[in-house]
C-alpha cells in the first residue's frame, strides 16, 4: 500500500503528474495537500487535503500515513521557509521517500 503525498498538485507541473500518479496500481491514494483545498468532485483515488504550511502539527496530520512525498510547490510567497516546514513534518509524520522540487537525472 502506498500512499504519495503530493504538494503542488495544483500547479502548473503538479496537475500534469496528478493523472499519472492515479493510474498507477501500485498507489492506493494521492493525496493533494494544497493552500486551498479542491471544491471539485475528485476520483476515490484522489484526495484534496488544505493546510496551512505556518503549522507544523496541521502538516504532521496531513502527511501521516504516506508513504511518499513529492514537492513541486510554486516558488512564489515564503516557499523556502514552507518548504524546510513540510520536509520537518515528513519526518516526523514518518514519510519515508522525499522528492524535491528540483529532483532531476543529473540528482542520481
Amino acid at each position: 500500500m502506498v500512499v504519495v503525498a503530493l504538494v503542488g498538485a495544483n500547479g502548473n507541473f503538479g496537475h500534469k503528474i496528478v493523472p499519472v500518479l492515479a493510474a498507477e496500481e501500485s498507489i492506493t491514494e494521492v493525496r493533494c495537500l494544497s493552500r486551498r483545498a479542491s471544491q471539485e468532485a475528485s476520483p476515490n483515488k484522489l484526495r484534496f487535503v488544505e493546510v496551512d504550511y505556518s503549522n507544523p502539527r496541521e502538516l504532521e496530520e496531513a502527511l501521516r500515513g504516506c508513504t511518499v512525498l513529492i514537492n513541486v510547490m510554486g516558488t512564489n510567497m515564503d516557499h523556502l521557509k514552507n518548504k524546510v516546514a513540510l520536509v520537518d513534518a515528513a519526518a516526523i509524520a514518518g514519510v519515508t521517500v522525499y522528492f524535491p522540487r528540483y529532483f532531476t537525472s543529473t540528482h542520481i
